[in-house]
């Protein structure tokens, strides 16, 4: 969970995606969206389930947040979110790739365009 200030109080969610991931790798990538102009703030997250993962490493240009792993008898979970740290151009933006130090056969992704405060 991250607070991100400075984005339009009444719409802050400009567009959204999710990918599933299902086969066993060590990059996981986010799904694209749709940048309407370059006004807007990308964020990016990357969660990854294996046995052994305890390190996600961002792609280049993602300023990295935070990152999280847990260990469990049935696991590991591991964490990333990043951002763009300023608008993105328009187009469509996402499908990067971050990279674990274990192969996983479970992770989800997500990318997030912020507007900003009029």
């Amino acid at each position: 969970m991250a607070v991100y200030r400075g984005v339009d109080p009444s719409a802050p969610i400009t567009d959204s995606a999710i990918a599933v991931q299902t086969s066993s790798s060590t990059t996981h990538v986010t799904p694209t969206v749709s940048a309407p102009d370059g006004a807007h703030w990308l964020v990016s997250h990357w969660g990854d389930k294996s046995s052994a993962t305890t390190d996600l490493a961002p792609p280049p240009g993602v300023t990295q947040r935070d990152e999280a792993s847990s260990d469990a008898a049935s696991g590991h979970v591991t964490t990333l979110h990043g951002d763009s740290n300023g608008p993105v151009p328009a187009g469509n933006r996402g499908g990067l790739t971050a990279t674990a130090d274990q192969a996983a056969g479970a992770a989800i992704t997500f990318s997030v365009l912020l507007k900003p405060a009029s």
